[in-house]
């Protein structure tokens, strides 16, 4: 991501690089998909770290892969991030994407966050209370 471009611009070099086709009908779908519709026109510097992870999740998202992995997608975010990160991330599984996240970061055992729980044979398994660390 470059931070001196806009989220729009952003998205529109990651498309010609990954020869997308249409990508404009797939930037409506991404901005309602991520919540960055209002923010198009922002530097991607300026952007919060959790819009920060979701601008990089609209680029992955851009040539529609049917596998995705995912590094760490919450860490850094704040619980209200970290829950929208996973619903997201759910959902995305639900529509029938495969997705991998190695590791997801501990949480305080306080937080209300409900985690994704990835089996080593593929995809997520469902939404379960994240153990104590």
């Amino acid at each position: 991501m470059y931070d001196e471009l806009t989220v729009y611009e952003n998205l529109r070099l990651y498309a010609q690089l990954y020869r997308v086709k249409d990508w404009h009908d797939r930037l409506s779908a991404l901005m309602s998909l991520t919540n960055l519709g209002e923010r198009l026109h922002h530097r991607a510097g300026s952007l919060s770290k959790g819009m920060k992870q979701k601008l990089a999740l609209a680029r992955a998202l851009l040539a529609e892969p049917s596998f995705l992995i995912l590094d760490e997608p919450t860490a850094g975010l704040d619980p209200i991030f970290q829950r929208g990160m996973l619903d997201l991330i759910h959902d995305l599984n639900r529509s029938g994407r495969t997705i991998r996240c190695p590791h997801i970061t501990c949480m305080r055992p306080r937080t209300s966050v409900r985690v994704l729980r990835f089996c080593a044979k593929g995809g997520c398994s469902e939404f379960t209370p994240y153990p104590k660390c």
